[in-house]
């Protein structure tokens, strides 16, 4: 059994995405120290000239908490913010409204525990790019280390993303886990001119289907088992 250990991000990006479609379970780094400007409470969108972040309003002094504790500012409209930056920038692209009846309930609200949007906005990605791997939390079984997950979920081989290593603290010699080589990013259509790599995965799913989980994999290199 394969087992990918991934931050929980916001609307994770295409290496994310591509790595849980690879394995046979996905655990949420949801104990890990909350990290910011990283993509667990920012994602990132094309837009007309070129791209953009949307960001979450995090509360101050949280950096360094469990994940699992963070709180999001309640006092912001961020989620009809937001709204409106999907709908400007992929309203158009050809699978926005075949997806829209389902990912428009993301935004009807501003849930406050940052680990629960997250998950949802995974989730949701997960499913339109048919991805069935169970995805489960860390805190679920205990685990608040790398070299833990092996052993508490009888894992055969346990991988990280070259991308996430300094964020979720791995060390490419462990023995305990592999640290995957750099994702090579595919290019595809976007809805502007040009292309920009590392947009969240929303952003190939909109004008491919289920057809860019395909587009995803092909970026990425995993070891035999």
């Amino acid at each position: 059994m394969t087992v990918a250990v991934v931050p929980l991000e916001y609307f994770p990006p295409l290496h994310s995405v591509a790595l849980m479609a690879t394995v046979d379970r996905v655990l949420w780094a949801d104990t890990w120290p909350y990290r910011r400007q990283t993509r667990q409470s920012r994602s990132k969108l094309r837009n007309p000239n070129g791209w953009q972040w949307i960001a979450l309003p995090m509360w101050s002094h949280q950096h360094g908490r469990p994940l699992r504790e963070v709180k999001i500012d309640g006092n912001v409209p961020w989620h009809e913010r937001q709204w409106r930056a999907f709908m400007y920038n992929y309203r158009s692209t050809m699978y926005f409204e075949y997806f829209e009846d389902d990912f428009a309930p993301l935004f009807d609200s501003a849930p406050e525990e940052l680990h629960a949007v997250n998950e949802a906005t995974t989730r949701c990605t997960c499913s339109f790019a048919q991805i069935d791997t169970p995805l489960e939390r860390a805190s679920a079984h205990g685990i608040e280390a790398l070299s833990e997950v092996r052993g508490a979920l009888q894992a055969e081989a346990v991988w990280v993303a070259h991308e996430h290593q300094e964020e979720l603290g791995a060390d490419a010699d462990s023995e305990m886990y592999t640290v995957l080589p750099p994702y090579e990013h595919p290019t595809y259509r976007q809805n502007f001119d040009g292309f920009e790599p590392g947009m969240a995965a929303m952003d190939c799913l909109f004008n491919y289907g289920s057809e860019a989980t395909r587009i995803m994999a092909d970026g990425l290199s995993v070891p035999a088992v």
